[in-house]
């Protein structure tokens, strides 16, 4: 046997021995959480609310977090290198202030495990409101047709002794004033309308400045119904451009506590708009459809609809916009 020959005999024997043997993986971090979800339960609003978190390091190379929160309102501190076969935390505290509700955050943890790179922890808390106003801080406030309206509204300190020291409305048609109720936590707000208020729907906000620490303002939104509302309280129509069909129908609802929908006359200053008044529920309720026929705009159009109630009641003026089309290029 050629010496040729042994050598190469001799080189595949070697390279069989060495594709045997076993290959040494290169070594690498695994991480484990105890939990990627926390539930505090309840807490009131204001207070800092802590939470917890457990990673093993069950790899054999050292673990590294980066913790980053998707909210201001939460503060991670964390064990940034955890070595093999030991453990690490992630901490965090959630401030409550101005939050109310079951409210759920998110910590972004990033780490160097190849399977893991990125994980997202929850923090769930259910929070309840500091001061409560009763029955609700949105009261929606039915009007005569004629003559102001009054309104009174409870406010609550929950788990903490505070005060309203003043009341501001922002509306000229809204005052508001405060007393101390019976109970040593509970103040009553008086709300009263003017008998000017207008027809339909608007908004007034109430906001009551506190001593309390956790909720320094409260603010009461109240919405005022006098006469005949619409929702939506206004009408739109898309652009209208050439070889749009004629006439364009738009609807919305129109409700009248007093019962006065019967006798309303509907009118528009513009020929383009028309205006007619169906009933569903006699008087109560009913569908105001509103008609643009005037073809192509070079301009927008704003106008608005009346709905004359009669009997020396102020009419409500539905505004009413049609858009052109935009100018080809």
């Amino acid at each position: 046997m050629s010496i040729r020959f042994c050598s190469i005999r001799l080189l595949g024997f070697v390279l069989a021995a060495l594709a045997a043997l076993p290959v040494a993986s290169a070594a690498s971090p695994v991480a484990r959480f105890n939990a990627r979800s926390a539930d505090a339960g309840q807490a009131l609003a204001g207070d800092i609310t802590p939470f917890a978190f457990t990673v093993w390091n069950d790899g054999d190379a050292p673990l590294t977090l980066e913790v980053r929160a998707n909210c201001g309102c939460t503060t991670p501190r964390w064990d940034a290198r955890v070595a093999p076969g030991t453990q690490g935390r992630i901490e965090t505290s959630l401030n409550t202030a101005g939050l109310v509700g079951r409210t759920a955050k998110e910590l972004e943890v990033l780490t160097n495990d190849p399977a893991q790179p990125r994980v997202v922890l929850t923090l769930v808390v259910d929070i309840r409101r500091a001061v409560e106003v009763m029955p609700t801080p949105f009261p929606v406030i039915p009007l005569p047709d004629t003559g102001p309206a009054k309104v009174d509204l409870t406010v609550r300190f929950v788990g903490h002794a505070a005060r309203v020291q003043e009341a501001f409305s922002g509306s000229r048609h809204v005052q508001a004033l405060v007393e101390r109720a019976a109970s040593a936590d509970e103040w009553v707000v008086h709300l009263t309308v003017a008998a000017d208020a207008p027809q339909g729907r608007t908004a007034a906000v109430v906001t009551l400045n506190t001593t309390s620490a956790r909720q320094p303002v409260v603010t009461i939104l109240a919405v005022l119904e006098r006469g005949i509302c619409a929702t939506p309280p206004s009408v739109f129509f898309s652009p209208v451009a050439p070889g749009d069909r004629a006439p364009v129908v738009r609807e919305i609802t129109l409700t009248s506590a007093s019962g006065r929908l019967d006798r309303c006359r509907v009118t528009c200053a513009d020929r383009r708009i028309s205006a007619r008044l169906v009933s569903s529920q006699p008087g109560a309720q009913g569908t105001l459809i509103v008609t643009y026929s005037g073809g192509p705009l070079k301009r927008d159009l704003r106008t608005s609809v009346a709905i004359d109630p009669g009997g020396g009641l102020r009419p409500l003026a539905v505004p009413v916009v049609a858009y052109a089309a935009p100018l080809e290029q």
